[in-house]
């Protein structure tokens, strides 16, 4: 009975917005129109003999595939709308809107040429409705800031964290391999790799990611100037000393974003989703009509931005589907627990030995992962895992008077979810660690209230 009403509501409200929707619709098929048109004439004549584009260049389009994408973009949003409506859902909207732009609606572009199977398409349009079901239906959950002792605790393992990643960098010639020529960031990498002190593998990621982050969205948020440019001047360093180019990106990335939530227009979520698609169209707009000797810099940025983190999953589709499932081979973590593994190496350096036959890693989203790793159980277990994650993090983000200080503070981990797999974003680049940075945050960024009780019915 219950289920009958949902339904009855839902479909009031679609006959109410439809105008809307349909505007909303419009938008998006302009968004991936002009994905098809410069897949078609620049990605695959500049990349196609990249093994994840199949050679597919001069197979044509499957006029069917290519009808349905458009049916399945328009059940997504349809269906997807919802939470990109509701205030309570901060971070799960950036997630999603990121899945949306840079995942699903490549992959449909992709899926339409002949030579290329939509299995990996159907997947992450399933995953991405489950995932978008549960954020409309999932019941509240509340939860309260930190109290005061465990708030500065966590202040203080922070800066020992800092104080133990600074120094340890330094002492291993950090400061003097300083390095800011981009055409130089993979040497110099190589060099911090091959004397990378104990733990920071994990560490760096987690100052770069959280801790600095941290520092810089309560620095824009007071506002507080010289909290502001520690933190820049922090990422800046950490920078210099490892040369992870994220590591200065990010921090624009977020700026950016709190100035623009700033103004009246961008305040509403979906209007940065316009503005994305709006930069977007407009950028291959220009790029279809020039040489890519002259913008050479701006094709990479394209392909690796737009097409790359999509195709890697047709890749990974295609390999797992015929051979066997990698059950985190490769994983650390399982050698640990001395537990059985089916190949010597991870997923990705698999695919690189096979595909392009050297050894690096392609690594894909959590999608891909999850069905290299333990096939459709794996999507089905790393969905759950994701619809668990965000309802915490959604959870305390609405704890913050500006929910987009909580959106700019993920942004790097929603990133990280889009081209590294779940357990690295999770564990390696800091995803978990986040958590507990934005309950720390809800803490010294939080409502003027007195009690626990003041924040029941919040979420």
């Amino acid at each position: 009975m219950r289920a009958l009403v949902v339904l009855s509501s839902a479909s009031e409200k679609l006959n109410k917005h439809l105008p809307q929707i349909l505007v909303e619709l419009g938008i998006l098929y302009l968004y991936k129109v002009v994905l098809d048109i410069f897949f078609a004439h620049k990605i695959l004549k500049i990349y196609g003999y990249q093994p994840y584009y199949f050679g597919v260049y001069g197979q044509g389009i499957d006029s069917l595939k290519l009808f349905a994408g458009y049916i399945m973009l328009a059940l997504v949003w349809i269906i997807s709308r919802p939470v990109f409506l509701n205030e309570k859902r901060p971070i799960s909207q950036v997630f999603l809107a990121a899945q949306l732009l840079l995942i699903l609606v490549p992959s449909l572009s992709m899926m339409s040429w002949r030579g290329i199977a939509p299995t990996s398409t159907v997947w992450v349009v399933a995953s991405y409705l489950l995932l978008s079901m549960f954020f409309i239906f999932a019941p509240r959950l509340t939860l309260v800031p930190p109290p005061a002792e465990i708030a500065m605790l966590s202040v203080a393992i922070a800066i020992g964290l800092l104080i133990y990643v600074y120094f340890s960098l330094i002492v291993v010639g950090g400061l003097a391999r300083l390095n800011f020529d981009f055409a130089r960031v993979y040497e110099y990498r190589a060099l911090y790799v091959q004397s990378r002190p104990p733990l920071l593998g994990y560490l760096v990621p987690w100052t770069g990611y959280t801790i600095n982050i941290g520092i810089l969205v309560y620095g824009l948020m007071r506002p507080n100037r010289t909290l502001l440019f520690l933190a820049i001047g922090l990422q800046v360093l950490l920078y210099g000393m490892t040369n992870y180019k994220s590591f200065l990106l990010l921090p624009a990335l977020i700026v950016f974003f709190v100035v623009l939530r700033k103004f009246r227009w961008f305040s509403d979520f979906k209007s940065s989703i316009y503005l994305a698609i709006t930069v977007s169209v407009f950028l291959f707009v220009v790029l279809l009509s020039v040489n890519m000797d002259y913008l050479k810099i701006l094709f990479v940025l394209i392909e690796r931005v737009y097409y790359m983190p999509a195709a890697l999953h047709f890749l990974y589709f295609d390999y797992f589907t015929k051979e066997s499932f990698a059950f985190f081979s490769g994983s650390p973590w399982i050698n640990i627990w001395g537990l059985p593994s089916t190949y010597d190496v991870s997923p990705a350096r698999l695919l690189a030995e096979f595909y392009w036959g050297r050894d690096f890693n392609p690594n894909a989203g959590w999608v891909a992962m999850g069905f290299a790793n333990m096939g459709a159980a794996g999507i089905l277990v790393y969905s759950a895992f994701l619809a668990l994650y965000m309802w915490i993090v959604d959870s305390i983000a609405i704890l913050l008077p500006d929910k987009s200080s909580a959106q700019a503070y993920f942004l790097g981990i929603i990133i990280a979810l889009v081209n590294d797999s779940l357990t690295t974003a999770m564990i390696t680049q800091g995803g978990l660690m986040a958590v507990w940075g934005l309950w720390t945050l809800s803490y010294f960024l939080r409502w003027k209230r007195t009690s626990i009780d003041d924040y029941r019915g919040v979420a």
